[in-house]
């Protein structure tokens, strides 16, 4: 029977932890020359879940990259676990959350009259009041508990 590479067993115990806390995200692993590295990608993750999913993974990294040497320090071995050269935690937010956001800051600040109501022309929507892009608002406020607590109550891993 093949043996699991330490990258790929280090996603099992990642996967399953999300799975036990309902978190919804894909995990894979994968290795190569010199390397492997975990990507736990989350969908529609409430700030306080991203936040813990990432302490929760970051000690199946191994180490980091240092640019000031430019070299990878080995600060974070453990025997206790499997581990890879590098865990990505990346959040995805939906279309349908982006304009629950965008509908959710035209009706609680001034200035988003003429906002459009597409989250695609959003990018293009500069508030003068806040002197942000609507991209930049947007970004901000999915990343806020200002606008979490507006939602269904959800349960932070």
């Amino acid at each position: 029977m093949r043996q699991k590479t330490e990258a790929a067993q280090a996603a099992k115990i990642i996967r399953n932890e999300l799975k036990k806390h309902g978190v919804h995200g894909h995990v894979k692993s994968s290795n190569y020359s010199m390397g492997s590295s975990v990507k736990v990608k989350l969908i529609d993750p409430m700030p306080a879940t991203l936040e813990k999913v990432k302490s929760f993974c970051f000690k199946f990294q191994y180490g980091h990259f240092d640019g000031m040497t430019d070299s990878y320090e080995h600060s974070n071995n453990r025997e206790d676990i499997p581990q890879a050269k590098y865990v990505l935690v990346p959040a995805e937010y939906s279309t349908h959350l982006q304009l629950e956001v965008w509908d959710w800051l035209k009706a609680n600040f001034s200035g988003f009259e003429a906002a459009p109501d597409s989250v695609f022309d959003a990018h293009n929507f500069y508030h003068e009041g806040m002197r942000e892009s609507g991209a930049r608002i947007l970004y901000k406020y999915i990343h806020s508990d200002e606008f979490w607590k507006t939602k269904k109550p959800r349960i932070a891993a």
